[in-house]
């Protein structure tokens, strides 16, 4: 074998040898969280999501499994605004992690990242529901998800600086995509929704921050408070308020009461729009996850 063969053969030998860059182990409360810093983090993160799309995070419970995923993780994303709070720190109570201790750089709390709509007066926080703190949804909305991608990057290069520059890259371009979605979107409405056709309806208060980002107005809400469910006394009442407010669509997230949505706008003569509760579908990322929401919502105004 030649000298030149040689040296050829064990500089193999040497990158190989060397240890593969550790990925930062990264646990997010929800699928959607979850979707989003993988997105952002790509080959330098390994994603947990605590709970699965289909769960209603609102109603989840904890379980051995979360406390498990979370003793090795070096960052804990979370939604934040009560969203969690009926499970969450029952699990955090349970694990031993010191990087997830309260305050410190191992968690990150999304909902820090974006401006807060429907924080009730502090007065009125008894009457809240599950949004005691304000509206939890806000990474429905591509603008908002926009700013939380970058907050991600920047939780990342701190943890992980090598990976700095990488995460922040992804992190641009994310935001880009989602901004010029929401750009598009909003133009497409404006466009071929006449104004009295924006008038949508919610089960559940989730388009707070989506809403004025595509130039539509929310004219009704048929749950009696955040988190109460519509039983059937409460379904007739919807109805007649379904009816009432004029709205096109009927916006349900996915997760949530279907089939008394199915009914209600079936009886109105409203479009019924199934809102993802988060990915599903094979290869699912954010960046496709937030396309089929504004879909969803535009399919409700015909479009």
């Amino acid at each position: 074998m030649s000298l030149r063969s040689s040296s050829f053969v064990l500089s193999l030998l040497v990158v190989a040898a060397l240890p593969a860059e550790a990925k930062v182990k990264v646990v997010a409360t929800t699928a959607t969280l979850a979707a989003l810093a993988k997105d952002v983090g790509g080959l330098d993160v390994e994603v947990v999501p605590l709970l699965d799309g289909h769960v209603d995070p609102h109603v989840a419970s904890g379980t051995p499994a979360m406390v498990a995923a979370l003793e090795p993780a070096e960052l804990l994303v979370v939604n934040g605004l009560g969203l969690e709070s009926g499970w969450l720190p029952q699990v955090l109570a349970q694990v031993k992690n010191p990087k997830l201790a309260a305050g410190g750089a191992g968690v990150l709390d999304a909902s820090t990242l974006i401006v807060k709509l429907d924080a009730p007066a502090p007065e009125g926080a008894a009457d809240a529901g599950n949004h005691p703190a304000g509206n939890p949804h806000y990474l429905l909305d591509p603008l908002s998800a926009a700013r939380v991608a970058h907050g991600i990057a920047e939780r990342l290069a701190v943890i992980a600086p090598a990976a700095g520059p990488k995460v922040r890259e992804r992190a641009t371009f994310i935001a880009a995509k989602l901004e010029e979605k929401a750009r598009l979107a909003h133009a497409e409405v404006a466009r071929k929704v006449p104004a009295e056709r924006r008038r949508v309806a919610e089960v559940h208060r989730v388009l707070a921050y989506l809403a004025p980002t595509l130039g539509i107005e929310v004219v009704a809400v048929l749950e009696p408070r955040p988190g109460v469910p519509l039983d059937a006394t409460r379904a007739a009442e919807a109805a007649a308020k379904l009816k009432q407010c004029g709205a096109t669509a009927l916006i349900v997230l996915e997760n949530g009461p279907r089939p008394t949505a199915r009914e209600l706008a079936k009886a109105s003569g409203a479009r019924l729009a199934v809102v993802p509760g988060g990915p599903r579908l094979v290869g699912d990322t954010f960046l496709t996850l937030s396309e089929r929401t504004t879909n969803a919502v535009l399919a409700g105004l015909g479009i």
